[in-house]
C-alpha cells in the first residue's frame, strides 16, 4: 500500500517530468517482474527447506528443548512436535522471512533505478525532503525484518546470559553492530537519493 502512495506522489508532487512518464512505467513493471518472479521463488523455498533441515540436524546435537524430542529416546527421535517444527513451521517461517528479505531488496532496487532518472526535485517542498518524504515510510514498513531479527538475537543473549554464564557486558560491541546493521537496513535504501538531492540544493540555492 505505502509504495502505491509512494509512486502516485512521484506524479502529485511532480517529480515525474511527463517525458519520463514511459520510463518510470518500464521500471515498476521490470520491479514487478523481479519480485514475482518464479525462478526466485523457487530458490527461496529450497533455501528455507535447506536451512531447516540443517537446522534440524544441528538441533539433535545440541541441548535443545526436552519438546522436539520424544521422552527417553535413544538415539535421540523427534518427537510430533519436533517433527511438525522442522518439517512445516520452520520452513514456513524461513520462506515468509526470506520473501520480505527479497521484497526489500527489488525495492531497493527499484531505488537505485529511480535515483538515476533525471527526477525534478523540488527543493523547496514542504515535506523537507524535497517530495521523497513518502519513501522514508515505505522503508519503515520493513520494519518487521528488524524486528524479528531483533527477537530472535535478544534470545541468543538471553540464553548465554542465564544458561551459559556469559556475562551480559560481553555481548555490548555485537550489539553496537547489530544496531547500525538494522539501521543500514532501513534506511539504507534511501541514500541513493543523497547525491542528486544535494545537486538539486544546490543549483537551486544558485539559482536563487
Amino acid at each position: 500500500r505505502q509504495v502505491t502512495l509512494a509512486l502516485a506522489s512521484l506524479r502529485e508532487a511532480g517529480l515525474v517530468r511527463p517525458a519520463d512518464e514511459a520510463t518510470l512505467r518500464d521500471k515498476v513493471e521490470r520491479a514487478r517482474r523481479l519480485w514475482l518472479s518464479p525462478l526466485a521463488r523457487l530458490a527461496l523455498l529450497g533455501l528455507a527447506i535447506a536451512s531447516a533441515f540443517l537446522m534440524t540436524r544441528t538441533t539433535v546435537a545440541i541441548d535443545a528443548p526436552e519438546w522436539i524430542f520424544r521422552p527417553g529416546s535413544d538415539p535421540r527421535a523427534l518427537s510430533a512436535a519436533g517433527w511438525w517444527n522442522s518439517a512445516v513451521g520452520g520452513p514456513l517461517v524461513r520462506l515468509l522471512f526470506l520473501f520480505a528479505l527479497w521484497k526489500l531488496l527489488v525495492w531497493s532496487w527499484f531505488l537505485l533505478q529511480l535515483a538515476r532518472m533525471p527526477l525534478n526535485y523540488q527543493p523547496m517542498h514542504a515535506d523537507g525532503c524535497a517530495g521523497l518524504s513518502i519513501f522514508e515510510r515505505v522503508q519503515f514498513g520493513f520494519s518487521g525484518i528488524a524486528a524479528t531479527l531483533s527477537i530472535q538475537f535478544g534470545c541468543i543473549i538471553a540464553d548465554a546470559v542465564d544458561y551459559r554464564g556469559i556475562e551480559l557486558a560481553s555481548f555490548r560491541l555485537p550489539v553496537v553492530v547489530f544496531v547500525v546493521l538494522m539501521v543500514f537496513i532501513l534506511l539504507g535504501p534511501l541514500a541513493v537519493f543523497i547525491r542528486p538531492l544535494a545537486v538539486a540544493c544546490i543549483r537551486a540555492e544558485q539559482s536563487f
